[in-house]
């Protein structure tokens, strides 16, 4: 927040009414706000502090228009029905801090892919293996199928004999 006194917010606020024509002249404001010509005098000549309580009764005579954070310093914001600024991360970024984060996303987004990559391939390598196999058991299904048709070959020396061997 700002290094202005309590007194220099104090006449910002004022000149705030000033410019806005909520105020004519010194006069009407201390009518309205309650202070002695006097006492708003030395307040604007920083020969007086001004009190919470005269910021109160200023903030009040103006249907509370004014942000009390403001007054203390906890803002920097006049108004009390503006938002506070937000603070851009760009403020605090160079072009070479920026260009550095896009190449380290980008970097980052390509390691990624490159892993999706590799899994896919994983899949595909065990899907051809999945078909090899079920190409072997068709294989084997329509061999069996074929023994039957001739005949049969005795399934137990089936796994000890090969097919159509040669009678002995």
């Amino acid at each position: 927040m700002g290094n202005k006194s309590k007194n220099e917010r104090f006449a910002i606020a004022v000149d705030y009414l000033f410019q806005e024509g909520l105020v004519i002249n010194q006069k009407d404001l201390c009518s309205k706000v309650g202070l002695s010509e006097p006492t708003y005098s030395r307040i604007k000549n920083e020969k007086r502090i001004v009190s919470d309580e005269t910021i109160r009764k200023l903030n009040d005579a103006f249907n509370g228009i004014f942000n009390m954070a403001y007054f203390r310093g906890d803002s920097d914001v006049l108004l009390a029905n503006q938002p506070e600024p937000k603070e851009s991360v760009v403020n605090y970024l160079d072009n070479g801090s920026i260009l550095n984060a896009l190449l380290a996303a980008k970097d980052e987004t390509i390691a990624a892919m490159q892993d999706q990559l590799a899994a896919k391939e994983e899949i595909i390598q065990a899907k051809d293996e999945l078909i090899a196999a079920l190409r072997a058991q068709l294989s084997a299904m329509n061999y069996e199928k074929e023994i039957d048709k001739l005949g049969g070959y005795p399934r137990d020396r089936m796994a000890s004999e090969p097919p159509f061997a040669p009678n002995r």
